[in-house]
């Protein structure tokens, strides 16, 4: 587990949604799925929905936007 990644990344969720090119370039979270798949065992409810969007180069790319929906009780 990553923590700093892990705190980052819930840091931003309670703020809003995070897409996975925000967690990458703006959050420096390099495996967004993991930090995410980590924070759903801990109990958070993390929701998931696919877009597609186009790269800086023009591709067309799927992305996940997570939506943080309920905080686990700790």
């Amino acid at each position: 587990m990553s923590r700093p990644q892990t705190t980052r990344l819930l840091d931003a969720l309670r703020q809003g949604s995070v897409s996975t090119f925000h967690a990458r370039m703006e959050l420096d979270i390099a495996h967004r799925a993991m930090r995410i798949c980590e924070s759903r065992e801990a109990g958070h409810r993390i929701d998931t929905i696919w877009d597609h969007t186009l790269t800086s180069s023009g591709r067309r790319t799927r992305i996940a936007l997570y939506t943080l929906i309920k905080e686990a009780c700790l």
